[in-house]
C-alpha cells in the first residue's frame, strides 16, 4: 500500500479526508495527519511517505513551501495540493516545485481519489523503471543499513527489551564483539529561534551532518539522529586511534568547522568506554547526562566538581532592570555570571531550567502587567518555554536564555504601549522578514495600508523612517554574523536581505561609522 500524509490546518477537513474516503479500497494507507507544513516537515525528516496531500494556505509553512521542501529533499514523494478556490493563482510555483495534482476542497470527495489514482500511476511507473538487478541490490543493501540503523536507535532509546531478539540482531549485524564510546551531540542556532528561513535551516543542518561524516570517515562509527538538532555517534573502539584524546580532537575539529561555516554552535559529550553494544541505552544516558553539563562549548567527559554557591536570586532580578535600561552588553555579562555560578555549583540542567523559567515568568509578568508588548510577548511565550525545556546542555540553555532576553529587550524597545497597533505590527514584520528583500511598499501591502500613510505614521510615532528602522535591525544582525571568522562580507549582506555588496557596505557604514571589513577586523 502507498503511504499517505495529510496536511491541513482545519481539523474538520483533515478528519473528512481521512474518514470519508475508503483508502484501503484505493490501495493507500494514511500514516499521519499534520496541522501545518512545519509539523509535516518534522515527520518527513524521519519517515518515508509516498504521497502528501496538503492545503495551500496554512500558518507557519504553507503548502507551496512544503512542496518546495519535498522537491528538494524527498524527490520520490508526490504532492497533491488542496485549494479553496478554482483560480490556481499559485500554479506557476506548484509547477516549479513538481506538484503532481491540484484538487479544489469543495470537490475533494470525488476529485481526490481520481488525483490519487493519477499519482499512483506515476509512482508505479517510476518503480518499474528502477526495477533492475543493480537497483534491487542497492535497495536490499539500503534496507539492511536502515534496519541496522533502526536497531541501534531503538537500542539507544531503550525501546527493545527482549534479550533473545537483541542477541540475534547483534550477531546478524556483526556487533556482538564491539567495544565503543557513545558521543551525544546537540547543536543550536546562534541567530534566532523565533523566526526561521526553513530552507536555509535545513541546508545548514545537512551541512553539520556532512561535517560529522567528513571528520569521522576514517573510523568505524554510526551517526544516529534522534531530532533535527540532537544525535548520537557510536564510535567503535580501536586501540590506536580511538583513545579519548583522539576523540576529543575529532569533536573539536567538527566544532571548528561548524563555528566557521554555519550560524550554529555544537556541543559534544563522551561516555566512558563500553564493551557490550546491548548496553547502548546506558551509554547514551551517560553521554546525555554529561552533555547536560557542557558549558562554554567544552567537550565533557565526566568529572566531579567542588561545591559552590548559586548566584542569589535577588541578583538575578537585576537583569529585569537592565532589560528596561536597554544595555545588551550588561545583560550578557550578568547572564554569564549567573550561568558561571550554576556551573561552579554543579547545578543539574533541570535545576537550572527551573530557575530560568521562574525568572522569565517573572520578567514577562512584570512587562505584561505594565502593558508593555503584551501581545507580542504572549505570542512567543510558549516558544520560549519550549526552547528552554528542549535544551540538552548548560551551554544551549545559556544561548537560549540570551536570545530570549535579547528578544524581550527588542520588544520592550520597539513596542511601547503608546505606539499604535500599526507601528507595532510593522516592527514585528521587520523582525520576522529582515532577511528577505522587503521595503516600505511590501510592508504596507502586508498591513493593508497606504505606504505614504504608514511612512508618515511611523515617523511621527518613532522619530525614525521605516527604512531606517529596517536597516538598523539588519545591521544589528549583521554585526553578530561578522563575528564568525570565515564568513564573507557579501554572504552577511545576503543573509540580512541586502544582496548588493556595495549597498550593504554603504548601509553598514552609515549606521556603524565603519565599513563591514573594518568592523570584522576589530573583532
Amino acid at each position: 500500500m502507498f503511504k499517505v500524509l495529510v496536511v491541513d490546518d482545519e481539523r474538520h477537513i483533515r478528519n473528512g479526508i481521512i474518514s470519508v474516503i475508503d483508502w484501503e479500497l484505493i490501495g493507500c494507507r494514511i500514516v499521519k495527519d499534520c496541522a501545518n507544513g512545519v509539523e509535516a516537515v518534522d515527520y518527513l525528516e524521519n519517515n518515508e511517505v509516498d504521497i502528501v496531500i496538503s492545503d495551500i494556505k496554512m500558518p507557519g509553512m504553507n503548502g507551496i513551501e512544503l512542496a518546495e521542501y519535498i522537491n528538494l529533499n524527498k524527490d520520490k514523494t508526490k504532492v497533491i495540493l488542496l485549494t479553496a478556490y478554482s483560480d490556481f493563482t499559485n500554479a506557476h510555483l506548484a509547477i516549479k516545485h513538481n506538484v503532481s495534482e491540484y484538487v479544489v476542497k469543495t470537490d475533494f470527495i470525488e476529485e481526490l481519489p481520481r488525483a490519487i489514482e493519477k499519482v499512483k500511476k506515476l509512482l508505479i511507473e517510476e518503480i518499474r523503471k528502477e526495477s533492475n538487478i543493480e537497483a534491487l541490490k542497492s535497495i536490499v543493501n539500503e534496507n539492511e543499513e536502515n534496519l541496522r540503523y533502526k536497531f541501534l536507535a531503538d537500542l539507544a532509546k531503550d525501546i527493545i527489551h527482549d534479550a533473545k531478539e537483541i542477541e540475534e540482531k547483534l550477531v546478524e549485524y556483526n556487533l556482538n564483539n564491539k567495544s565503543y564510546y557513545a558521543i551525544a551531540y546537540e547543536f543550536t542556532s546562534l541567530t534566532s529561534f523565533f523566526y526561521k528561513d526553513n530552507e536555509k535551516e535545513y541546508k545548514e543542518i545537512r551541512g553539520i551532518q556532512n561535517f560529522i561524516n567528513m571528520v569521522f570517515k576514517d573510523y568505524e562509527y554510526e551517526n544516529i539522529i534522534f531530532k533535527k538538532n540532537l544525535g548520537l555517534i557510536v564510535l567503535y573502539y580501536n586501540d590506536e586511534f580511538t583513545r579519548q584524546n583522539y576523540i576529543e580532537n575529532l569533536c573539536k575539529e567538527v566544532n571548528n568547522m561548524v563555528e566557521q561555516f554555519t550560524n550554529y554552535s555544537i556541543k559534544f559529550a563522551l561516555s566512558k568506554k563500553y564493551v557490550q553494544i546491548n548496553k547502548l541505552s546506558e551509554a547514551y544516558k551517560e553521554a546525555l547526562e554529561f552533555l547536560s553539563k557542557v558549558y562554554e562549548n567544552k567537550i565533557y567527559k565526566g568529572s566531579k566538581k567542588a561545591s559552590f554557591a548559586v548566584k542569589d536570586i535577588n541578583d538575578i532580578e537585576y537583569i529585569k532592570d537592565i532589560i528596561i535600561s536597554g544595555d545588551l552588553e550588561k545583560i550578557k555579562k550578568e547572564l554569564s555570571s549567573i550561568f558561571d555560578s550554576f556551573n561552579k555549583a554543579n547545578l543539574s540542567l533541570e535545576q537550572a531550567k527551573t530557575k530560568i523559567i521562574v525568572q522569565f515568568s517573572s520578567y514577562l509578568s512584570t512587562f505584561q502587567n505594565n502593558n508593555i508588548a503584551n501581545k507580542d510577548l504572549k505570542e512567543q511565550e510558549t516558544i520560549m518555554y519550549k526552547k528552554v525545556n528542549e535544551s540538552k546542555s548548560m551551554q544551549t540553555l545559556f544561548e537560549t536564555s540570551y536570545f530570549i532576553v535579547e528578544y524581550i529587550l527588542d520588544i520592550v524597545k520597539n513596542s511601547e504601549s503608546n505606539k499604535s497597533l500599526l507601528v507595532r505590527e510593522a516592527n514585528k514584520y521587520i523582525r520576522e522578514n529582515y532577511n528577505n528583500n522587503i521595503n516600505l511598499n511590501i510592508i504596507a501591502n502586508h498591513l493593508h495600508v497606504n505606504s505614504s500613510y504608514l511612512s508618515r505614521l511611523y515617523k511621527k510615532e518613532t522619530g525614525d523612517t521605516l527604512i531606517d528602522a529596517l536597516n538598523r535591525y539588519r545591521i544589528e544582525i549583521a554585526k553578530k554574523l561578522l563575528k564568525r571568522p570565515s564568513v564573507k562580507i557579501f554572504e552577511v549582506g545576503s543573509q540580512v536581505g541586502i544582496d548588493d555588496p556595495a549597498y550593504f557596505t554603504h548601509v553598514f557604514t552609515k549606521y556603524c561609522g565603519c565599513s563591514p571589513k573594518e568592523y570584522k577586523l576589530k573583532q
